[in-house]
């Protein structure tokens, strides 16, 4: 079992791992603009204009990561703690406790299923 860099973070309660390979940065939340045709949010971050996907209430930071080659931010997340953990077959383990990887592919899909549905609305 080798150890996996990260970020634990807190979601609505739920405690969740993300690998140092898709976390970034964390930033302070800068003003997010709706684009006025869509119910995306657009958040300007060290220079890059990138999509704000929201996972829960705004915490006052955005998780800047790396998806697919993508810049995204995460919102609605509330870090907790940097390091490196045990790793497990979903996640890590912190101090015994079983931690799941946060599904960044189902948050993300999640987004565009919700991003499409707003868009065919009447």
């Amino acid at each position: 079992m080798s150890d996996h860099a990260g970020l634990l973070v807190r979601r609505a309660g739920e405690r969740l791992f993300i690998g140092a390979d898709v976390a970034r940065h964390l930033v302070p939340s800068p003003r997010l603009s709706r684009l006025p045709w869509d119910s995306v949010q657009m958040a300007l971050v060290g220079g890059e204009v990138v999509a704000v996907v929201e996972l829960g209430e705004p915490s006052g930071i955005l998780v800047l990561c790396d998806i697919s080659g993508q810049a995204v931010a995460l919102s609605g997340l509330v870090a907790e703690e940097v390091g490196f953990w045990p790793e497990t077959a979903g996640g890590v383990s912190v101090n015994g406790e079983q931690v799941p990887a946060l599904d960044l592919g189902a948050a993300v899909a999640a987004f565009q299923t919700e991003w499409v549905e707003q868009k065919e609305a009447p």
